[in-house]
Parts: structure tokens; sequence; C-alpha cells
């Protein structure tokens, strides 16, 4: 008896402390499950709409809040007293029967405030699962310019939800993040601008219901080595005689402490200022070619001797003929022409690359200017630098509907540009052929050639064709024109065993995704002889087709990119050879006459020379043969009206 009152007198203090021990407990595991039902339901508020919900909560009184949240808050209290669910299920329940219970746009916080009303109940959960609280590592020592950052490792590793927060009693150090639950990494950081040399402590704080744990933190400013660090570790000169040349070079402690460093050159004709300094400096470099030989290559050391080791840098010079100076820097893309055609799906992406390269002498600067109306779904990188470089283009169709899409850029430089056409298909369903010319490219030397009485400049050329809709694209042809001075104009374009001198076809019908070449070359008229004209190729042409329908021969799902860029095409002067003087034929043309043993003949020359023949004469030679012997004879070749009987003249 006397032990059931002992009991009985004790289990008023034991529901006291079971209360308040799971009144805290359940407090911060609510205020958990509040954050995962807030990511939910805040989706899509702006931060305005948020902040007056939130003014809105500070005017209901209690009795509206515990009205309105009765119902949830019991059914979470039930399944805890009852044991039914566990540490990370309950958080998650307890998120859903939140999300449910609160309806747009009732501002989360006002969740957070209501349901804490009801953690004050009773409850056996705290004994049931007891979290614990491991931090490590236990200390951390950190350096200034070595290591002003380190991670803390925290874990539960004991049941139920652990809830933490993270706080430094120095403003030297910094935490991120300052909360979690369960297991998560805090970095610490420390800044030791402000902080003179020596050796600073400070704690980093964990604290849980499960316990606190503290890390201190000891940061030593200023007593780290200096390190010696130099850019470039080359540099280049390219001079004529006479010339000088400068160039920076850059100092800098990678380190702690003071850097005292001095530069020295193992020639006169290099001169460095300054020559010494302390930390970080820039030296110029200047190189006098005066009494340097011409057409001579040089390779000498700059060396900088520190506190902190020491470092190099190589001069590499190579001094040219006077008057003879750096050749002026050449521009060079590859591909050339920049035409990159894309054909994606709804929602897909993808990327090419193109190549800038310096294909002359001097320095080359260059950057690549967008079109006026740049879209959102290209992106180009990188869109500066020097001499050679990949440059990726990246196009993204996430945001974008069916349909085509272009745009175009220029890649300037200091001596010339290029330009550039991007070409974009995004598919839906299936929608037709789409003929793009892939490339156009010059493959070989422009020659003279001769044919009647009309003299050509032939260039030859590769033209490439590729089918980038969804549909296979019947026969079609391509034609090539032309823009000089004077306009822009047809040129034929002539393949190898095609009946048509002028427009190429294909052969059958090309398939999605397929593309044919086409390789010959175009007829120019030598009458352009020394001049730049720019050619372009057209697929699927209506060039000399009067009477086909505006699409031409194939219907495409994008008829406005048959072109492409236009190449530029010198048309060299002919070195001529002289004329040629062939005779092409020699026929009889009617019976000899007896009485005058005269033969009526015809005699065809041709000049298939590049130059013009002077006036020239014919004469006729026949050969007698007997038994014993062979002789040659000339013969009197008589043209009605010619003053000379023997020998016909031309008379231009």
């Amino acid at each position: 008896m006397e032990d059931k009152e002992h009991h009985d007198e004790l289990k008023g203090p034991i529901r006291s402390l079971s209360s308040e021990i799971t009144q805290r407990y359940v407090q911060e595991l609510i205020r958990e499950a509040i954050k995962q039902a807030m990511k939910s339901k805040t989706r899509g508020l702006k931060e305005k709409q948020i902040l007056k919900l939130e003014k809105q909560i500070k005017k209901k009184s209690d009795n509206e809040k515990l009205e309105q949240f009765k119902k949830p808050a019991e059914e979470i209290s039930r399944s805890i007293r009852e044991g039914s669910i566990e540490g990370n299920k309950a958080l998650g329940q307890m998120s859903n029967i939140l999300e449910k219970s609160i309806k747009p746009p009732l501002p989360l916080i006002l969740k957070v405030l209501l349901i804490l009303i009801f953690a004050g109940t009773p409850l056996l959960l705290f004994f049931i699962f007891m979290p614990s609280l491991s931090v490590a590592p236990e200390n951390l020592d950190l350096a200034e310019g070595v290591s002003e950052s380190a991670q803390l490792e925290i874990s539960n590793t004991g049941g139920g939800v652990l809830l933490w927060t993270a706080s430094s009693d120095q403003p030297w150090i910094s935490l991120s993040p300052k909360r979690g639950a369960n297991e998560g990494n805090v970095i610490v950081l420390v800044d030791a601008d402000d902080l003179e040399e020596g050796t600073y402590e400070g704690i980093v704080t964990i604290d849980s219901l499960a316990g606190t744990e503290q890390c201190p933190i000891r940061l030593v400013v200023g007593s780290q080595p200096p390190v010696l660090a130099v850019d470039p570790h080359s540099i280049d000169f390219e001079l004529e005689k006479g010339e000088s040349g400068e160039e920076e070079l850059r100092i800098s402690n990678d380190g702690g402490g003071v850097l005292e460093w001095e530069a020295s050159a193992s020639e006169p004709w290099i001169t460095l200022s300054p020559e010494n300094g302390i930390n970080s400096g820039t030296v110029t470099v200047t190189v006098d070619t005066a009494d340097l030989s011409p057409e001579e290559e040089y390779e000498r050391t700059i060396t900088i001797e520190s506190n902190g080791e020491n470092e190099e840098c190589i001069i590499y010079l190579k001094v040219l003929p006077e008057g003879k100076g750096k050749e002026k820097p050449v521009l060079a893309v590859d591909p050339d022409p920049l035409s990159f055609n894309f054909n994606l799906a709804e929602g897909e992406w993808d990327s090419e690359e193109f190549y800038i390269s310096n294909e002359g002498g001097d320095e080359l600067e260059w950057n690549i200017v967008p079109d006026t109306d740049w879209p959102s779904w290209i992106y180009v990188d990188p869109i500066s630098g020097r001499n050679s470089e990949t440059i990726t283009i990246e196009v993204d169709a996430a945001d974008l509907t069916s349909g085509n899409y272009n745009t175009t850029f220029r890649v300037e430089s200091n001596e010339e540009y290029k330009e550039g056409v991007v070409s974009l298909k995004v598919s839906g369903e299936d929608e037709g052929p789409d003929l793009v010319v892939t490339s156009l490219e010059i493959v070989g030397d422009a020659t003279r050639v001769v044919e009647g009485d009309s003299a050509y400049i032939a260039v030859p050329i590769s033209v490439v064709v590729s089918n980038q809709g969804d549909q296979a694209a019947d026969i079609f042809k391509v034609s090539t024109e032309y823009t000089s001075s004077s306009g822009t104009y047809a040129v034929a374009f002539r393949i190898p065993g095609e009946s048509n001198t002028w427009y190429p076809y294909t052969d059958e019908p090309l398939d999605p995704g397929e593309e044919f070449t086409f390789e010959g070359e175009v007829l120019f008229s030598d009458s352009l002889s020394d001049e730049t004209v720019y050619l372009k190729a057209i697929a699927d042409s209506c060039s000399g087709d009067e009477f086909e329908p505006a699409y031409c021969r194939v219907e495409e799902s994008n008829e406005e990119n048959n072109e492409s860029p236009e190449v530029e095409v010198y048309l060299p002067t002919p070195e001529l050879k002289g004329p040629d003087l062939v005779v092409t034929s020699l026929e009889v043309t009617g019976s000899p006459k007896s009485d005058e043993y005269a033969l009526p003949i015809r005699v065809v020359v041709r000049n298939q020379g590049d130059e013009a023949a002077d006036i020239f004469k014919i004469s006729i030679e026949y050969h007698k043969n007997t038994s014993t012997s062979s002789s040659v004879y000339t013969a009197p070749f008589r043209v009605p009206g010619e003053s000379s009987s023997w020998y016909p003249y031309t008379d231009a």
C-alpha cells in the first residue's frame, strides 16, 4: 500500500517533467514540418504576397487560430501518443496534414503560430525517439592565405529527428547554413582582412534539444611565409632592327608575411622598371634592338629573387630586318563560311564549335558581335579573345514552340571580319522537308578556260545540301549567283556528266537527315579578271524556271533558309600563254577537174590559245610516192578573191 502511495506521489512530477520535455521536442519537430509545408505551399507566391499574409496573421486572435487548426493538431497528437508513427514519418505526416488544412492565400507563418498552440499536449515521444548530437572535428586550426575555410560535419547518432542551430562568438567567423535537421555540413569561413598579425581564437556552438557541442577555432594571421608568384612566365617580342618594345611582368605574394623581391636581366638590352619591390608590383620589361643583329632570334632570362623562393621569366625576341615589319594579323575561321544549322525537338538543346585563328604575323584581337535582335535561345562563349580560340555555340529550344528561328553574328577583328548565320528548326509534328546549304567551299585554284569564242575563269567549288526536315525531298536543283560592284548575277555551275551546264540536279529524293554533295566549277566571264566577287549557292533554286510555283520543286517547311552565306572569291588575271593555231579540219568538198587537176577542199583553222593570233597564211603540201622514192611537194592553194594563188591569208 505504501509503495502504491509513493508511486502516486511521483506520478504528478513525472508527468509534468515529461510534458515539459516533450513540449520542447514536439515544437521543434513541428517547426521542421512547417518548413516542408512552406516549401510546397509558397511556390508561385511573390514576396509581397507573403509579407501581406504575415501582416494578416497578427490580426487573428488566439481563439481563431485554435479553431482553424484544432482538427489537424488532434490528429498529430493522437498518432504520437499511440506510437503509430516515428521520427521522419511523423515529420512527413505533419507536413501533409498542415498542407491540407491551410489553403492559399493564408500565409505559412500562420501555420507555425497556430500549430505551436497545440504543442503543449503532454506526450511521451521524446523518450521513445531520443536524438543524439555529434559534431566533427572537435577543433579547427586555420591560417590566413592558406586555409581560410573548413567544414563541420553534424550528425544524429540516435533516433527521431535532430534539429540544430549553429552560431559563433566572433565577428570574423561566418557560418553557412546556420540551422538544419539531422545530418548536415556547416561551412566555417574566416575573414582576416581587418585583423592584425597574431593568433585569434573563437568558438562555434551547435545547439539542439539533444545537447550542445562547441568547436574551438584557432586562426593564425600574418605568420605564413611569403610565396613569390610571377605572371607570365614567358614574353614574346618580334621587332624590326632599331625598334624597342615593352611588356608587363606581374609579381605578387601568394603567401603571408611580407614579400621582398628584386628583378634582374641577363642582357643589357633588357631593362626593367622597377627592379625591386615589396609584395605585389608590375615590372615594365623593355627590349632594345639597336645593337642586335637582324634576322636573329634571342632567348634570354629575367630572374626574380625574393625571400619567398625565386622565379624566372623567359624572353623570346625575333629581330626583323629594317623595313620588314611584322605581317598584319589575318583572321581565319573554321568552318568558313560560319553557317550553323540545328534541328531540335521542343525542349531539346545542342551545341557546335568553330575555330578562330590568326594566319598573319602581328597579334589578332577579335570579338563576336551579335545581331541587334540577339535571341535568348542562343549562347556563345567566349565572345572576345586574342589569336586562336575555340568558340562554342549553344542553342536551347526549352522555351520555343515548333517553327524556324534564325539569327546572325559577326566575328570582328583589328583587320577584317567574318559573318556567321545560325538557323534553328524546332520540330513538333511532321512538317515536311527542309533543304539547307550547309557548306559552300572553294576547293581549288581558278583557271582560264576557252570554249569557242568565249573565255571563262573557272573556279572549282563544293556545295553540300542537307535535308533538315522530317520528310524526304523530291529531286531538286542547285544554282549559284554572285555579287560584284555592278550588281548580282547568275553564274553557270557545271558538274562533269550533267546534261545541264547551269544547274546541277539530284538524281533521287533526299531522305530526312541525309546530305548531297555537288562538286564542279562555276564559270565567270574573263571580263571579271582581277575583281573580288561574293558567291552563294541556292538549294531548290527557281532560277530559270518561270513557270514553277513559288516554292520551286520542293515544298519545304522553311522556305527562308535555302541560300548559303556568301563566300569571297578573287578572280585573278590569268597568265596568258599566247595564240595556238590548229588545223581542226581538212576535207575534200568535190571531184577533181580533169582538165586542170584542181581539187576543191575546205580547211578550218582554230586559235586554241589564250591570245589573239596576228594575220597568218595557209599552205598545202602533198606526198608523192614511187617504187623507189617518196617526195614532198608544195601545191598552190587558190582561194577565190585572194591575190596570192599559192598561200591564202587571213585578213584580221
